[in-house]
């Protein structure tokens, strides 16, 4: 045993001091990938908060339980949801969503068309209801989450509702008539404007913003993701 020992304690001290180097960098890992996440929990809604091109999004509720990671693998299409109305020159359309994206294009006539999809993985898709609420200047159409916390309504009246450990998510086409504005905004997903005739207020948290119009001004914000805006007139004084 001693001329064992003699022969092989090199090998064997090397191989234990490996083998406890991969352990312990193996925890840092896991440690540092938990704080990670654990601090894009806590400091999102406050993130959101201070952030003044997001103004559509600063009623985010204290609890607000945001998990990118819920939405990934294979999802399941649920029921679709159809919106059908005239909308006149100079309103307002606001489109809120939490998870999910919001593309708008250019109407052929003066209706506005929204086709709202869900998919989901292991959660009730009917836990997910679709809201409109009309305003003088517009209309408002929500993707609100059952128990969320959730308000729809027009510019600041609009509140998120928070998906807690709820994977259904919302993709909404909207289809935009001629000088009609637009509020869209979204938590986790991306934001697409194109061919839009007015301006625009745009924002995602999590996600690229790509807006287009030929009459400005944009506001258009991400916290996670690229920001394209591109107008060929300001359509609105200051």
């Amino acid at each position: 045993m001693n001329s064992f020992w003699q022969t092989w304690r090199r090998e064997i001290i090397r191989g234990a001091v490996l083998f406890g180097g991969v352990i312990a960098i193996g925890l840092c890992i896991r440690y540092v990938i938990g704080r990670a996440r654990q601090g894009l929990a806590d400091n999102l809604p406050v993130a959101l908060r201070g952030l003044r091109g997001l103004r559509d999004l600063k009623n985010l509720p204290n609890n607000f339980d945001f998990n990118p990671d819920a939405y990934d693998g294979p999802r399941d299409t649920a029921d679709t949801w159809n919106f059908h109305a005239r909308i006149a020159p100079q309103q307002w359309v606001w489109i809120r969503n939490t998870v999910g994206s919001v593309k708008v294009e250019a109407a052929n006539g003066d209706s506005l068309e929204v086709v709202a999809v869900k998919t989901h993985h292991r959660s009730d898709a009917a836990s997910v209801h679709i809201e409109t609420v009309k305003a003088p200047d517009g209309i408002a159409i929500c993707a609100l989450w059952a128990h969320g916390g959730g308000r729809c309504g027009p510019g600041d009246d609009y509140k998120p509702s928070s998906p807690h450990r709820n994977d259904v998510a919302v993709d909404f086409t909207v289809r935009l008539p001629k000088r009609v504005r637009l509020g869209a905004s979204t938590v986790n997903g991306a934001v697409h404007v194109a061919n839009a005739t007015a301006p625009l207020v745009v924002a995602t948290v999590n996600g690229e913003v790509d807006a287009e119009t030929s009459a400005g001004p944009v506001r258009a914000t991400s916290v996670n993701g690229s920001v394209r805006a591109r107008m060929r007139a300001f359509g609105d004084t200051g």
